[in-house]
């Protein structure tokens, strides 16, 4: 959203791409992931609406048996990553399906797991569950409505869950 030209790429076999000309040459910037398990799927990839170098990156191992959250961030395309610090309760279905930056506050980002919804105020340092009604339940599609500040939520088996109005959160 703030450079043409990027674009990010994941497979689910642990590879990530980035391209920075529209796809006329990419860069495999896998190996940059540190601790990312061998064989990881790339769940989902958020570029930055705030900076054109930043992105965020969620990954699966669950297939593995390795139930852990594995979400990154860079600043640099993807030459260096910091693997953000999810403290989730132990469980076999708490691994990370989507993350993505809130496009109106930098530093708010919404992580959604096989068992609910979670976000953090200050950019992964410290995530919160949300729950307000939306039962324990895979979160796989997260979007800010951005006209009427509404989060919606695409869940496995339930539907959509829409939480009106999230400006006391961006607060």
């Amino acid at each position: 959203p703030v450079k043409e030209g990027v674009l990010w790429t994941g497979s689910n076999d642990g590879q990530v791409h980035v391209t920075q000309d529209g796809g006329k040459t990419w860069t495999n910037v896998s190996s940059n992931l540190p601790g990312l398990p061998q064989w990881a799927t790339i769940r989902h990839i958020d570029a930055s609406y705030f900076n054109a170098g930043t992105c965020y990156l969620a990954a699966t191992a669950n297939h593995n048996g390795d139930f852990g959250a594995y979400v990154y961030k860079t600043v640099d395309f993807g030459k260096t990553w910091v693997r953000l610090n999810v403290q989730l309760p132990e469980s076999n279905s708490n691994y990370v399906h989507q993350i993505i930056e809130d496009p109106d506050k930098q530093g708010l980002l919404w992580l959604g797991t096989d068992n609910g919804l979670y976000f953090s105020p200050n950019d992964g340092q410290q995530w919160i569950r949300l729950k307000n009604n939306l039962p324990p339940v895979p979160v796989y599609g997260i979007a800010v409505q951005r006209n009427f500040k509404d989060l919606v939520i695409g869940t496995y088996g339930r539907g959509i869950y829409i939480l009106d109005n999230i400006t006391p959160i961006r607060e």
